[in-house]
């Protein structure tokens, strides 16, 4: 079944996927490209989709039996992508109007930073296994080309983490998250300490959580309004399911009485 996954294909108007990595990572280029210059137009969906595609377009599996040079290759591209991903969402989130839109495309920021820091960020006992890896070898498994990245990750000039936690951070304090803000604007601190905007933006958010702290009723105003959001979500998803169901009986009985009348 391996074997078979890997043949050349093309889903309609999305990815063409391919079964060698240097095309698949061509492809993926491609598509990064493109998400680029959505950025830059200021169309944020369409790149957003542009991203996501790029990182489609490099199933994992690809990875195994490449040496280390290529999985750093795609470590790179993939914290692009998904930083990239994040922004779009970001610009997104403060361009909404609408407060639960808004609170949707934040969501994603969060959930977005969140895969890429669990993803390329080494814990303790990983880091030492990283360490134990040598520049010569080959992809055996899944958890090696997990290792590898993270390897590659750690050792990258630019300092992507600290992106990731501020977007996240940005995203948590717009949804209300003022404590996991606050340690996502640490994190970025500490990747980047000489950002002085930074500095003030974290005085700030500490300040605001102190008056929260004073005031319980406003710190839960975010957690019932999205509550709320997802009462009224659930609540038009069962009505939109209802209409159809509806629909279909009424097709059903027109089928029927069709059916009735060429038999006469």
């Amino acid at each position: 079944w391996f074997a078979l996954e890997l043949v050349n294909f093309k889903r309609p108007a999305t990815v063409q996927s391919f079964s060698d990595l240097p095309q698949a990572m061509e492809e993926a280029e491609k598509h990064m490209e493109a998400g680029r210059a959505d950025l830059r137009r200021q169309a944020f969906v369409q790149g957003r989709q542009a991203f996501r595609r790029a990182l489609a377009a490099v199933p994992e599996k690809l990875l195994l039996k490449q040496r280390p040079a290529e999985v750093s290759r795609f470590a790179a591209l993939e914290r692009a992508s998904l930083l990239n991903q994040a922004l779009c969402s970001q610009r997104l989130g403060e361009s909404m109007e609408d407060k639960l839109l808004s609170s949707e495309h934040w969501e994603d920021v969060v959930r977005t930073c969140s895969r890429l820091i669990q993803r390329h960020v080494a814990d303790k006992v990983s880091a030492v296994q990283d360490e134990r890896q040598h520049e010569d070898y080959l992809m055996e498994s899944l958890p090696m080309v997990a290792a590898a990245i993270r390897s590659a990750s750690e050792s990258a000039t630019v300092s992507w983490a600290a992106k990731a936690h501020f977007r996240r951070g940005l995203a948590r304090e717009k949804l209300g998250y003022l404590t996991d803000a606050i340690c996502d604007f640490q994190a970025a601190l500490a990747h980047a300490p000489e950002d002085a905007a930074l500095v003030r933006r974290l005085d700030s958010l500490k300040q605001r959580q102190q008056k929260a702290d004073l005031q319980p009723e406003r710190m839960f105003a975010g957690i019932l309004e999205r509550e709320r959001f997802e009462r009224e979500r659930e609540s038009a998803a069962a009505e939109l399911a209802i209409r159809k169901q509806r629909r279909q009986e009424r097709m059903q009985q027109q089928a029927v009485a069709q059916a009735r009348c060429s038999e006469r």
